[in-house]
């Protein structure tokens, strides 16, 4: 059985600030736009396969390394 992923407020904060970020830098949205799809693609592999995510330090979190 897959379990969603929940998206906390500070990540969500978070993900908000490198988009911006990544858009003011390049004077762009494309690239930030490819880098918040791979965050989303990555957590959609963590519901999927949730062994393959490494454990923390915190209850109910588990990490996940993205190489893009």
């Amino acid at each position: 059985m897959n379990k969603s992923a929940i998206w906390s407020l500070l990540a969500q904060k978070n993900l908000r600030k490198i988009k911006s970020f990544y858009d003011q830098r390049n004077q762009s949205s494309n690239y930030s736009n490819k880098l918040l799809k791979t965050f989303k693609d990555a957590a959609k592999l963590i519901e999927k396969y949730p062994n393959a995510s490494i454990l923390t330090d915190f209850e109910n979190v588990m990490g996940f390394i993205i190489l893009d």
